[in-house]
C-alpha cells in the first residue's frame, strides 16, 4: 500500500470515527432531553384528577419547568457541528415533537388558544441558538399540535364530569378549526398524513360529547368557565422571560 493511498484511508477511518461519537452524544442528549420532557407529560397528565380551581396554579407550575426543556435543547445544539443540522435531526425528532406538544397543551389549558409555532420556538429557546444546528422543524410543530388534539376529547370528557358543560363547548370548536386547518395542508403520504387522518377521530369524539350535552339540555344552562391564565403573562413564562 502506498503512502498516499494509506493516508486516504487513516482520514476516511478518522472520519467514520468522529461521526460514530458525534451520533453517540447526540443521542444521549436526545435521550436526556426526552426524559426531561416525559417528566412534564407526566405533570400535563394530572390535569385530568385536579378541580378546576388548581388547573391555573398547576399550568403555571408546568410553564416553569420548560426552562428545563430549554436547558436541554441548547445542550443539544453545542453537540450539533456548524452546518450540520439536517444530517442529525433525526436523531432528536421525536424528543422535538413531544416537546412541542408540551408546549402546546400547556399553553393551550391555561388559556384555551393555539400556541403558534413562532411562540413554541420560543418557548424552546430556539430564537437564541444558531439554525444551521438547531431549530424547531414545521412537521415537529404539527406533531405537536395534533398529539394536543388527540387529548382534548379526554379533557372535554372530564370536565363534564367535573360539572363544566361550557368548556366541551369550546374544546369542539377548537378541534373543528384545528382540523379544517390541517385540511388545508397539501401533506404527502407520510406519518404526519396518517396521524392527520386520526384527527376526525378526536372530532367525531368531542362531537359525541357535545351531542350528549345538548340532548340532556346542559349546554345552556351552565355558565361558560373559560381558561383564565393571560395569555402574554403565561407565554412569559413558558419562555423563561416572566
Amino acid at each position: 500500500m502506498d503512502e498516499a493511498t494509506r493516508r486516504s484511508l487513516q482520514s476516511v477511518v478518522a472520519e467514520v470515527e468522529t461521526e460514530r461519537a458525534t451520533s453517540e452524544t447526540l443521542r444521549e442528549l436526545a435521550r436526556n432531553l426526552d426524559r426531561t420532557q416525559r417528566m412534564i407529560a407526566m405533570q400535563l397528565g394530572q390535569v385530568y384528577a385536579l378541580p378546576p380551581a388548581e388547573l391555573s396554579e398547576h399550568v403555571t407550575t408546568t410553564a416553569q419547568q420548560f426552562a428545563e426543556v430549554r436547558a436541554d435543547i441548547a445542550r443539544l445544539c453545542d453537540a450539533v457541528p456548524a452546518q450540520e443540522y439536517y444530517k442529525w435531526n433525526e436523531t432528536w425528532s421525536w424528543a422535538m415533537r413531544n416537546a412541542a406538544f408540551g408546549a402546546c397543551f400547556t399553553y393551550y389549558l391555561g388559556t384555551g388558544l393555539l400556541l403558534s409555532k413562532e411562540q413554541a420556538a420560543d418557548v424552546l429557546g430556539m430564537h437564541a441558538l444558531p439554525s444551521d444546528r438547531m431549530m424547531l422543524a414545521t412537521d415537529e410543530y404539527l406533531h405537536g399540535l395534533i398529539s394536543m388534539a388527540n387529548e382534548l376529547p379526554r379533557l372535554a370528557m372530564n370536565a363534564v364530569t367535573a360539572g363544566d358543560f361550557g368548556a366541551p363547548v369550546r374544546i369542539a370548536a377548537f378541534v373543528k378549526q384545528l382540523h379544517a386547518a390541517f385540511q388545508v395542508l397539501n401533506l404527502k403520504n407520510d406519518i404526519l398524513r396518517k396521524r392527520f387522518d386520526g384527527l376526525k377521530y378526536d372530532v367525531k369524539r368531542v362531537e359525541e360529547i357535545m351531542y350528549d350535552i345538548r340532548l340532556r339540555n346542559l349546554a345552556s344552562d351552565q355558565p361558560s368557565t373559560a381558561p383564565h391564565s393571560d395569555p402574554a403573562t403565561l407565554l412569559a413564562t413558558l419562555a423563561g422571560h416572566a
